[in-house]
């Protein structure tokens, strides 16, 4: 398992990073050992890796949690 961080130039809106993530979705689905992968915008995850610190909320920010087999 792994992070995916995403970010836009400064002040790029949150339906615009939106839209680039769920470009990066598009192209990591059809990978065969993917098994799964959550997607947030914005904020990033609480966190999962002690030495990984999230992100605070902004607009140009988005992060994949990615799950392979």
């Amino acid at each position: 398992m792994f992070l995916v961080n995403i970010q836009t130039p400064l002040g790029t809106s949150l339906p615009a990073t939106d839209t680039v993530a769920r470009y990066v979705e598009r192209e990591i689905s059809p990978i065969p050992d993917l098994k799964n992968y959550a997607t947030n915008v914005g904020p990033g995850y609480p966190r999962i890796y002690y030495n990984v610190i999230p992100q605070n909320e902004v607009s140009n920010y988005a992060q994949l949690f990615i799950q392979t087999e």
